[in-house]
């Protein structure tokens, strides 16, 4: 089982890494990417694209094949065993990152949600 404590050690590893990272999406059409397409092959994009794929070993081809979708939607299909407090903490963080928040900032905001 993924509980919340799990992973907001494992997302405040990214934070700890980039706390002012302001995430750009790929294109104007979508708020996020959990993996991007560039001229050498796909890298993790967001916040929860960069957990899935650095923690848990979710493929980028996997994950691009969600794009579009609210974590809430693609966790619980990418990854067995995520609870209910660990999935609502993944959706507030992407949601503030997704409105244009620091990671450090979408990361505290989270920690407040239920």
């Amino acid at each position: 089982m993924i509980n919340r404590e799990q992973v907001v050690r494992e997302i405040g590893v990214l934070v700890d890494e980039k706390p002012d990272f302001v995430y750009a999406p790929p294109s104007t059409w979508q708020l996020c990417s959990y993996a991007h397409e560039t001229g050498d092959g796909l890298i993790s994009g967001c916040i929860v694209g960069q957990w899935a794929h650095r923690f848990h070993g979710v493929s980028l081809d996997e994950m691009h094949r969600y794009e579009g979708k609210p974590a809430d939607e693609v966790i619980p299909d990418l990854l067995w065993g995520v609870d209910h407090a660990a999935l609502a903490f993944l959706c507030a963080v992407q949601h503030k990152q997704d409105e244009g928040q620091a990671w450090s900032v979408a990361f505290a905001y989270a920690q407040d949600v239920e």
